[in-house]
């Protein structure tokens, strides 16, 4: 078990395996691009698209055999379910510098937690770099812990305060994704003072809430996003969000921008109704904090040099957008 994000409230390839090509005309930095890379499949290494089989395994063995051969993992068309409470035991999928998750299309490759457990993160990429997901419906199984809430989260990436280098290039493309049940599904925090994260979020991508899937609704301290970056004591630089839909009635709004954060581009097409599902939690005189977008000061520095566009923000239950101290952004 992760204690860090379990307990934390503070706000903060070879012929055997049929290996192929995919096409990875991604512009992330450090994956190769506008050429094939080689891609391996996830049943090679006992994973089945069925009801009731569990893909944990078979994807942690796909993906650190990808790192060793400079491949992709590449899921077909089914539903591909990862157990919950092995996931819990075993931490999250670890997601190694340079593989690509490429599934066929939102339409046609689910991964589906399952069980009653609850979990940290689906995926980790703490101190790792040139990380792609792309064309997958993620659905996560709703399990939320009031007393964790930043558990029950898709992806934590994270660098780390003795990290050796910049942690660069993490993206979710063409995804869509629901029914996590996290303070911060796509998490992003800088504890290296020496190092940056530059170049994450998503693109191309739809967010759905569900209900009863807010934790610590009521408490204002913490926060309730898809997509949270946080420059805790280090700088996060060119920030990417440009997605199609974020539904976020079921928590508090879309994104969140905190502390030492500079440069980058929010774009969301439909940003609707943050926090109306979660109005009726009890909360505190200063209300639950359910911001559609939020940028907000710390001691370690302020957003700032960011370009924020919404074609449609309707229906937020606290407000639109909520800055305290960011600068020079519009």
């Amino acid at each position: 078990m992760n204690s860090l994000f379990h307990t934390r409230r503070s706000m903060i390839a070879s012929s055997a395996l049929g290996l192929s090509a995919i096409a990875l005309a991604s512009p992330v930095a450090g994956l190769l691009q506008s050429r094939t890379t080689p891609a391996i499949r996830i049943e090679d290494f006992g994973g089945r698209g069925m009801k009731g089989h569990d893909n944990g395994p078979a994807l942690r063995l796909a993906l650190a055999y990808a790192a060793s051969r400079g491949a992709a993992v590449r899921l077909g068309a089914g539903t591909y379910e990862i157990a919950s409470g092995p996931l819990l035991r075993d931490g999250a999928i670890r997601r190694p510098a340079g593989v690509a998750l490429i599934g066929e299309g939102r339409q046609a490759t689910t991964i589906r937690v399952t069980g009653r457990s609850i979990i940290n993160q689906l995926f980790d990429a703490r101190d790792s770099h040139a990380v792609l997901t792309r064309d997958i419906h993620f659905i996560g199984n709703g399990v939320r812990d009031d007393t964790a809430p930043y558990a029950g989260a898709l992806m934590i990436a994270l660098l780390g305060e003795n990290s050796s280098r910049d942690m660069t290039d993490i993206y979710f493309e063409n995804c869509d994704i629901e029914n996590f049940a996290s303070a911060a599904w796509l998490h992003v925090e800088n504890h290296s003072a020496r190092h940056a994260i530059r170049g994450c979020g998503s693109r191309g991508c739809n967010w759905i809430s569900r209900p009863g899937t807010s934790p610590a609704a009521g408490d204002i301290t913490v926060p309730g996003h898809f997509i949270y970056f946080f420059g805790y004591r280090g700088l996060i630089e060119n920030i990417v969000v440009d997605d199609y839909l974020m539904d976020a009635a079921h928590i508090k709004g879309g994104v969140g921008v905190v502390g030492n954060v500079s440069g980058g581009r929010i774009h969301i097409r439909d940003l609707r109704d943050a926090g109306q599902g979660i109005a009726h939690v009890p909360s505190g005189p200063d209300g639950p904090g359910s911001y559609a977008l939020f940028f907000y000061q710390t001691g370690a520095g302020a957003p700032r040099g960011l370009t924020v566009e919404v074609d449609r923000l309707a229906n937020p239950y606290s407000v639109g957008i909520y800055s305290a101290g960011a600068k020079a952004s519009r």
